[in-house]
């Protein structure tokens, strides 16, 4: 049966990426970020409304996505989780 799916494009650098708003928890503006200095696919970490949101390098999530795509900071998308106090997140353009 067809299915009325509704998407959000996001840029990373040069790179867009349409996304299933039915993946989305939460769209910040402006967030106030803190650096990862571990190794891995988290750049940074934030807290939102009582989670610690993990920041991801997007080609960890999204094939595309070239590994030099720069990472814009004005906009932090927060992906749905099942349950947890913690959530995975991008910055996008």
């Amino acid at each position: 049966m067809f299915r009325n799916e509704r998407f959000v494009l996001v840029r990373f650098g040069e790179e867009k990426v349409a996304i299933e708003i039915g993946h989305l928890e939460r769209v910040v503006r402006q967030p106030s970020s803190r650096p990862w200095l571990g190794k891995g696919s988290v750049r940074a970490w934030c807290p939102v409304d009582g989670w610690l949101v993990w920041i991801l390098d997007p080609p960890s999530l999204f094939a595309d996505v070239p590994r030099q795509a720069s990472l814009g900071r004005e906009w932090l998308i927060i992906l749905k989780a099942n349950d947890g106090l913690t959530r995975m997140g991008l910055f996008v353009d």
